[in-house]
């Protein structure tokens, strides 16, 4: 349409094709480096425009078999994930895609595979003590109504067994 209103010819009709472009730079690190071990993944990823919420796998499979699948359910709306369960040993591929506010995904991208492995000793519990409520530690045959038993905490361990009996001496 012109200046004064009037309308021109009219154009062809013509289609296009537009692509959500939703490819995304990935990247794992350990979340507790200090222990020697890769047993704490945290994997990120960089943020795609128009995304409403991220899905992410975590498989056992590097062609993402569903029966191999270890994590996770769900969506994220942030550009990092931690899974919440503890890892078996095992190689572990992950990959993350994005998802907009209709539901419609976008490509998956897939990160760098993992090794999980634990130390092939048993490890030690550190400074194991005994203390009595006001924090002291007891030594010898401790005697005490309220032991408080305490010890460093062991790299990769997921939970701890405390045996407790009564003393014969």
């Amino acid at each position: 349409m012109d200046a004064e209103g009037y309308r021109g010819a009219r154009s062809a009709v013509a289609t296009f094709q537009w692509t959500w472009p939703t490819i995304t730079s990935t990247s794992i690190m350990d979340l507790n480096p200090e222990a020697g071990l890769f047993d704490d993944p945290m994997f990120s990823w960089s943020p795609v425009p128009g995304a409403a919420r991220y899905e992410v796998e975590v498989n056992s499979d590097e062609n993402f078999a569903a029966g191999s699948k270890w994590c996770c359910t769900g969506s994220t709306t942030g550009t990092s994930l931690a899974p919440l369960q503890v890892l078996a040993n095992n190689r572990y591929y992950w990959r993350v895609r994005a998802i907009d506010a209709r539901g419609d995904a976008g490509v998956w991208n897939e990160g760098q595979s993992l090794e999980k492995t634990f130390d092939p000793t048993t490890p030690t519990v550190r400074n194991l003590m005994v203390r009595n409520v006001a924090g002291r530690g007891l030594t010898g045959v401790p005697s005490t109504d309220t032991p408080i038993v305490t010890w460093d905490p062991v790299p990769g361990a997921s939970r701890y067994e405390v045996q407790l009996g009564l003393y014969h001496g």
